[in-house]
């Protein structure tokens, strides 16, 4: 496994570290976990850093992705299963802006709504 994925780790079949931090750190719980510090945690340095930290990992999945595309490769069945779950944890991350936890906590929200938009801005959906 390398530090980081690329289109030839998938190609080769490599274990991907790309989705196993988004496998142990989003998928296990539901998001619950990161939810809890992007809704309620009173320190915007670490509502800014976890949101940080994931649209990093959200644009560097989208990217290697789009390089695949890009290049006319097959796409692996690893690398399309890894971008089915950035997806639906996405689409969950949009989802949470209409609970009540988050209308709650407005005031908390911006470090979230930092961290979709640069997922949207950077990333090649």
């Amino acid at each position: 496994m390398t530090f980081s994925d690329s289109p030839y780790t998938f190609s080769k079949g490599e274990p991907s570290l790309l989705h196993e931090i988004l496998k142990t750190s989003y998928i296990e719980d539901n998001c619950q976990h990161f939810l809890t510090i992007m809704l309620f945690c009173t320190d915007k340095t670490s509502r800014f850093y976890s949101g940080r930290f994931t649209s990093i990992l959200f644009n560097k999945i989208y990217q290697i992705y789009s390089d695949t595309i890009k290049k006319g490769q097959q796409i692996p069945g690893s690398l399309e299963a890894l971008k089915q779950d950035a997806d639906k944890i996405l689409c969950l991350f949009i989802k949470s802006l209409k609970s009540p936890e988050c209308a709650k906590n407005w005031q908390k929200v911006d470090q979230f709504l930092l961290m979709i938009y640069n997922i949207i801005n950077e990333g090649q959906l």
